[in-house]
């Protein structure tokens, strides 16, 4: 017999702070929120219902991609081998957690390692790319699931350029500003490295201009983008 279980890495954008964060749930130690398959249910449905019940937002399937699938050997539930789906959605609103086990954690760069933090609370994901030598290395982790986060991490930085499908987390519309926020938080940078013109050049071939901020206040108002048809799901 094999149990299957499925993760959820759920991004989200915190506008105020400029922000990536994604959220943890407490179950003894901190982990990623998972679910089981229900025997109707698809994957995506599976994790949009879990989605649901950890955020309340109710998604369609263009907001969940399928990750990867972790099949080591030492993954067993209840003398069972397991097979680990994993799957990240981009939450395009800022969700409030009503729950003591579920926290949103920030995603930043320490000694040149992917980092999640929330307050005195610090996880220093590996640097290890290949599941088995993660494996043999790491037999117990304060953070359940590392492997599945860095793993997220390096996937988004490597589709940057060609299908930035974490920008989906900026909801409908975004500026220029919050898409290098987005960028530099993935590429271990500042965001003052990515300028704003010539991010916009590079980038013209997946952006497309939808209007501005609307503001009271003088000086020129940000204009606002969304990712072309193209590079949606």
């Amino acid at each position: 017999m094999m149990h299957i279980k499925l993760l959820n890495i759920m991004w989200c954008y915190d506008r105020e702070a400029e922000q990536v964060k994604v959220i943890l749930e407490h179950d003894a130690t901190w982990q990623l929120p998972k679910t089981n398959l229900g025997q109707a249910e698809s994957g995506t449905e599976a994790i949009l219902r879990l989605t649901e019940q950890v955020t309340g937002q109710v998604l369609d399937a263009d907001h969940v991609e399928q990750l990867t699938t972790l099949s080591h050997p030492t993954l067993v539930h209840a003398g069972e081998r397991e097979v680990i789906l994993v799957y990240m959605t981009y939450l395009p609103f800022y969700p409030t957690l009503d729950t003591t086990v579920h926290k949103l954690f920030t995603l930043r760069t320490s000694n040149s390692k992917y980092q999640l933090y929330r307050g005195e609370v610090a996880f220093s994901l590996t640097s290890i790319a290949d599941e088995t030598k993660y494996h043999e290395v790491n037999k117990t982790s304060p953070l359940v699931y590392e492997y599945a986060l860095q793993y997220a991490c390096r996937y988004i930085k490597r589709s940057l350029e060609q299908m930035p499908l974490i920008l989906k987390i900026l909801g409908e519309s975004f500026t220029l500003r919050e898409a290098r926020s987005v960028y530099a938080s993935f590429l271990q940078i500042k965001i003052n490295q990515l300028d704003n013109s010539n991010f916009k050049k590079t980038h013209r071939k997946i952006l497309v201009e939808v209007g501005q901020v609307m503001k009271k206040s003088p000086g020129r108002p940000a204009r606002l983008y969304r990712l072309k048809d193209e590079v949606q799901f």
